[in-house]
C-alpha cells in the first residue's frame, strides 16, 4: 500500500510539473503592438495563434474612441473581452445604434458558422 501511495504521489508531481511547463505567461510590457492589417488606426497584438488561420487565437486590439469596425468575417470564433471603454455591436453589415453598449468586463462570443 505504501508503494502505491508513493507511486501515486510521483505521478501527481510529474503531471503537475508538466502542466506548469505548458503554462504561457504574457506580460503587458512584452506585447508587440502592430498596425492592424485591415482596420486603419487600430493597433493589434497576437498573444496566441495566427489570426489568418482557422485555429484558436488570442489577440488584443486597441481602438481609437468612437471607432466603427467595418463588416467582416474570419475563420475563427471570436471571444471578445471589453477591457476599457464601451463596445456597441451590430450584425448583418449594419451597426445598431439602439443596441446595448457593452461595459468593461463584458465578454461576448461571436461564433462563425459554416
Amino acid at each position: 500500500m505504501k508503494r502505491i501511495l508513493i507511486l501515486l504521489a510521483l505521478i501527481a508531481a510529474t503531471c503537475s510539473a508538466g502542466a506548469q511547463e505548458a503554462m504561457k505567461v504574457i506580460k503587458a510590457d512584452e506585447l508587440v503592438w502592430k498596425d492592424h492589417p485591415f482596420f486603419k488606426g487600430v493597433k493589434t497584438a497576437a498573444l496566441l495563434g495566427d489570426p489568418a488561420k482557422a485555429e484558436t487565437i488570442i489577440i488584443r486590439n486597441k481602438f481609437p474612441p468612437n471607432y466603427r469596425v467595418a463588416p467582416h468575417t474570419h475563420p475563427y470564433t471570436e471571444i471578445i473581452t471589453v477591457v476599457s471603454g464601451m463596445v456597441g455591436h451590430g450584425t448583418g453589415g449594419k451597426f445598431d445604434a439602439q443596441g446595448e453598449l457593452f461595459q468593461p468586463g463584458t465578454v461576448f462570443v461571436l461564433s462563425m458558422e459554416d
